[in-house]
């Protein structure tokens, strides 16, 4: 298995990100950051899982919301 990381970057986005689906309903923040995880746990999983990007990259998008993980 290849190894798995958050960019720095990456990490603030996906906090924002959460505080802001939850500011907009209540519990919309927990479904995202659920969201997230199942996404991760699957590209974990699946390494070739979702489409080629780049090189050396892959990305699956995050259902439900306008994210994907690479």
């Amino acid at each position: 298995m290849r190894r798995v990381e958050f960019h720095p970057e990456a990490q603030n986005e996906f906090a924002f990100a959460a505080r802001f689906y939850e500011n907009q309903r209540q519990g919309l923040g927990l479904d995202f950051t659920l969201t997230i995880q199942w996404t991760y746990e699957r590209l974990v999983e699946s390494p070739t899982a979702g489409a080629p990007f780049g090189h050396r990259l892959r990305r699956v998008l995050v259902p439900k919301f306008p994210y994907g993980l690479l």
